[in-house]
């Protein structure tokens, strides 16, 4: 069953898996990467999850080591690379690219043609809209005061407006939203809302001016945002 010539079927797969006797998770790539299957058994097996369905196999990409629980949702055009886990109820949009190891929780909603790259955690709670970046290593939270042990805390939300920019390593503390087509500098630490096409860096973030669509800086004048025609 390796390789890319002779793969077996779909029919092929249910099959070989019903006489499956570990514990293990499988992946299987047709051939030009055209669908991928997986299945999660014990002994003897106990179900068969498709990870694509007909429909739109041949559009998302999961990479075999990634993990795509049953009832996630993710859009025609997606790639979903190495070791990266999206969980059960988790809605992820057309023309997505989830980098090597994102978590993508239960409950979040990603809009369609974000990118969201290597090592971020997008936990409960976070929206991103349509056409978010995401950059390496950002922090989401969702617990406004933490504590490892307390039963009744409570999900605070956090909402990334269409076509923002998340610099890599910047932190969002939860309960804040970012404006569309905003940008946030790399490393920066935002507390608070920041505004559509604003341009904020440092620790606490601070504004530093505005910027356009494609993320020019178009005015270094903090207290007054540029018309836009």
């Amino acid at each position: 069953m390796n390789g890319t010539e002779g793969m077996p079927s779909r029919t092929d797969v249910r099959t070989w898996l019903a006489g499956a006797r570990t514990w293990t998770t499988v992946a299987f790539a047709g051939p030009d990467r055209r669908w991928v299957c997986y299945a999660t058994f014990d002994a003897p097996v106990t179900r068969w999850d498709p990870r694509l369905t007909d429909e739109s196999a041949s559009t998302v990409f999961v990479h075999p080591t990634a993990d795509v629980e049953q009832g996630a949702q993710v859009g025609d055009g997606t790639k979903v690379w190495h070791l990266a886990h999206v969980r059960s109820s988790a809605q992820v949009g057309a023309g997505c690219v989830i980098g090597r190891n994102v978590y993508v929780d239960a409950g979040v909603t990603v809009g369609d043609l974000v990118k969201i790259q290597n090592n971020v955690s997008v936990y409960q709670g976070v929206t991103l809209e349509d056409e978010v970046f995401v950059g390496p290593c950002a922090v989401f939270t969702n617990d406004f005061r933490p504590r490892a042990q307390n039963p009744d805390w409570k999900i605070t939300p956090t909402v990334v407006r269409r076509g923002a920019s998340i610099g890599a390593n910047a932190t969002l503390v939860c309960g804040i939203e970012v404006g569309e087509y905003a940008m946030i500098a790399a490393g920066s630490v935002v507390t608070r809302d920041v505004a559509p096409y604003q341009l904020v860096a440092g620790n606490p973030a601070r504004p530093k001016g505005w910027v356009d669509e494609r993320g020019e800086v178009v005015s270094r004048d903090v207290d007054n945002p540029p018309q836009r025609g």
